[in-house]
Parts: C-alpha cells; structure tokens; sequence
C-alpha cells in the first residue's frame, strides 16, 4: 500500500478469540501493530498515527478474511444436498389460514416448496430425502426488521433461529454489500439481506467511513446506497 506516496508492506493476520469471530490485524516490517479493524456496524479500528489513509484498505482486507470464513462455513455445514425433500408429519402455521393445520407433508424440490398437504393426501416421490417431523410446528421463514449483522458468523445462526430475511440498519458498505452479495448471488449460507445503510456525521467520535457534513453531502449518501 502506498502512505503518504511511499509503497509500504504490511503483513495481514486474522486474531481469533478476541470477541465471536476474527479482529484483522496488520503489522510493519518490524512487527509493531499498525492496525486493527473490522469492517461493522460497530466498528473498531485502531489505526497507528500516519496511516489513517489507509483505513479502506484496512478494512478492505477485513471484508475479504469475512467472506473467506463464510465460504468455509459455507463448505462445512451445506453437505450433501438433495434435489428432493420431504418433511413429513409436522404441524403447519403458514399466516393465511385460521388453525394449525396437523399432520402436514412438505415437499421441498430444488429449495423450493412445490407442495404442502396432509400426509395421508400427499405422494412422497422415490427419491426424496424423508425427514420426520412429528411433533414439530413449521413456519414460514421470519424478518428481523432491525438487523446488525456485524459478521459472518450470524449468517448460519439466523437460519439455524429460524430468520431467513434480515433488514441491516448499518455496517460498512463494502463488508454489508459482499456479506449480501455472497448470499444471494453466490449461494453461501445465511439470510436474505436488505440493506439500509449507515452514515454519520463529522468528527472522531463519528462511526464508520460514509460521512455526511451537509444536507447536501447526505443527498449524495442516499443516493450512494440506493445505487448499492
């Protein structure tokens, strides 16, 4: 990277066990800590004096060990997919009709669902995937309508909570647009994510990069993110 318009190396490394999920960190030619980041809503980064031009590349490199580990939680908890999936015997909520429906087939085929009855109706084809439910009650996915999804690891944790829609109210706009991105476009675990954007106003005590110091400057914000 270039400081002041002299190239400059850096080693990047990622520190575990500082809180859930990774802290990057960044160390000179000498190993004196540079730089620590990560790229949220809650953002953390301590820059060494002399380098605070170089807060995008920091968190730049942060974004990219994120999406590296969603990727590996991607690998390590998708396994073996059918094409075809039948959850039998459960108890159906699906907001449209009045009652519980009881003792309900769904046939999932290609991570949709193509048909949902009762199990003594339906048909479950020769190749599906059967997974008993009885006893369980299946709802449609949820929204959290005020979502800080400040690092990958939430992506596993919300579908695994039964949140399949997220709104994000606020993290930095490279990590929040790949974070999105990767799920939807990529296929990497975790929820849909709507964005909302973050900004804040002048001043060291300000979160983030996007800045707003004018009405004028926040015009050009919004614009930013519904460009995103």
């Amino acid at each position: 990277m270039k400081i002041k318009g002299e190239d400059v190396a850096l080693d990047r490394y990622v520190v575990e066990g500082i809180n859930w999920g990774g802290r990057t960190i960044w160390l000179d030619k000498s190993k004196n800590l540079v730089a620590v980041v990560k790229a949220n809503t809650q953002i953390r980064e301590l820059i060494k004096e002399g380098y605070e031009e170089a807060k995008s590349l920091f968190i730049k490199g942060n974004v990219e060990e994120q999406m590296a580990q969603l990727t590996d939680y991607t690998t390590a908890l998708k396994g073996e997919q059918s094409e075809i999936t039948a959850l039998v015997g459960g108890n159906v909520v699906d907001g449209v009709q009045d009652d519980v429906q009881k003792n309900m087939t769904i046939i999932i085929e290609n991570g949709k669902i193509k048909q949902i009855g009762s199990s003594p109706e339906i048909t479950i084809p020769e190749n599906a995937k059967v997974i008993d439910v009885s006893g369980k009650t299946l709802i449609p996915g949820m929204w959290d309508m005020h979502a800080h999804s400040n690092q990958v690891q939430w992506a596993p944790a919300y579908l695994a909570g039964g949140v399949t829609t997220i709104r994000d109210n606020g993290n930095e706009l490279e990590f929040a647009t790949a974070f999105r991105d990767a799920i939807a476009k990529d296929g990497a675990t975790g929820p849909d994510i709507l964005l909302a954007g973050m900004t804040d106003g002048p001043g060291i005590k300000g979160n983030g990069i996007i800045r707003a110091r004018s009405a004028e400057e926040a015009k050009e914000v919004v614009k930013l993110y519904h460009d995103k």
